[in-house]
């Protein structure tokens, strides 16, 4: 269980509040796991160097060792390339569905403001004294304008969710 030292006694976190001491951690883990790979890549590319700088025919061992590297090399760069590509399909994925939920969770509060509980009292009396057809008419327009506006604000939030909840990133690793 993590705790926190904080104020001399050990108190329980919950997630939430350890956000901000595992994120540097985490970074941390990404940096290095990158670092590791970079310098990998970095000797790969020593060692093909130096084996360039070899003439293979001078020694049959490494002549062999030369032609089963030559002729794997083009798959591992296919791999490579091919794996780049979906980790930038993924990342332009995971954008989009951030960019869509936070289109959708604005277009919910858009609705939640509409959707509030019904004031009949306000919303009908007239403010001067009118005859019954011109009352009626009112509230017709009122009333119509009002669910026009509603259902609008219902059917964005819901097209929203749908555009949401219909992108799914895990097909592009």
């Amino acid at each position: 269980e993590l705790v926190s030292k904080s104020g001399g006694s050990d108190t329980p976190q919950s997630m939430a509040e350890m956000i901000p001491q595992l994120l540097p951690i985490l970074e941390g883990m990404e940096n290095a796991t990158e670092r590791a790979h970079m310098e990998a890549q970095n000797h790969i590319n020593s060692v093909y160097g130096g084996f360039s700088l070899c003439h293979p025919s001078s020694n049959s061992s490494l002549s062999t060792f030369w032609s089963t590297y030559e002729s794997t090399l083009p798959t591992f760069q296919t791999c490579r390339s091919r794996e780049e590509a979906i980790e930038d399909d993924h990342a332009n994925c995971t954008q989009t569905k951030a960019n869509l939920k936070k289109n959708m969770d604005d277009k919910k509060t858009l609705f939640d403001d509409k959707n509030g509980d019904p004031t009949p009292g306000p919303d009908c009396q007239s403010p001067v004294p009118e005859g019954r057809g011109d009352y009626l008419l009112r509230l017709r327009n009122f009333f119509d304008s009002e669910y026009g506006e509603w259902s609008t604000r219902k059917q964005n939030w819901e097209n929203a969710k749908a555009a949401y909840d219909a992108l799914s990133c895990m097909s592009s690793l």
